[in-house]
């Protein structure tokens, strides 16, 4: 996504610290307020999605979400699953930032099926039901992983690594073992990289 010289959830300069092109110092107080800015930004903006769902009209839906690249949607979503998930640990009473699967499979396809019937109903659709069913299978922590050897692993494996900042874009390509130039990182059927 091509992003313009405007404030959206983040302002220019919170964009250009998260994507490490700012120039301000790790651990100082003007990072601990870019960082606290970040964040009550983030509480707003979820908040005013839900003001926008509910009330912006359908044209302006589509017209909004016309130039957005759809690679970005999955991130986008996975930000708002992954806080909710962490705010739940602390709902629940565990520590370790895990709920059990059985509790997130169920809480999350609570959300989707929620969210489903409110876009629907909002365009003047019905909804007679709506059963969504989420299967996880999780593997082994990332970190561990990463202290494996690189060059023997699996594609799928190593883009989680690479996603996850486990390791660097350098590390990633020596591990495919092929030329930057020649890097393709094409769909594995499920449409991510």
């Amino acid at each position: 996504m091509e992003y313009k010289d405007i404030s959206a959830l983040l302002t220019p300069g919170q964009r250009d610290y998260l994507l490490g092109d700012s120039d301000i110092d790790a651990g100082s107080a003007n990072e601990r307020a870019t960082r606290a800015r970040i964040r009550d930004r983030l509480t707003q903006g979820v908040g005013d999605l839900a003001i926008l769902q509910a009330n912006l009209e359908s044209r302006d839906v589509e017209q909004a979400f016309d130039p957005i690249d759809f690679n970005d949607i999955e991130p986008a979503l996975a930000l708002i699953l992954d806080g909710v998930s962490r705010v739940s640990k602390y709902q629940h009473g565990t520590s370790e930032g895990q709920l059990p699967d059985d509790e997130i499979k169920d809480m999350f396809a609570a959300f989707y099926a929620g969210a489903l019937k409110s876009m629907y109903v909002k365009r003047g659709i019905e909804v007679e039901n709506i059963t969504v069913d989420i299967d996880i299978e999780l593997g082994s922590n990332l970190t561990d992983v990463s202290k494996e050897n690189l060059s023997e692993m699996p594609n799928k494996r190593l883009i989680q690594l690479w996603e996850s900042g486990e390791i660097d874009r350098y590390e990633f390509i020596e591990a495919l073992g092929v030329e930057e130039d020649n890097l393709n990182l094409e769909s594995d059927g499920d449409g991510r990289r």
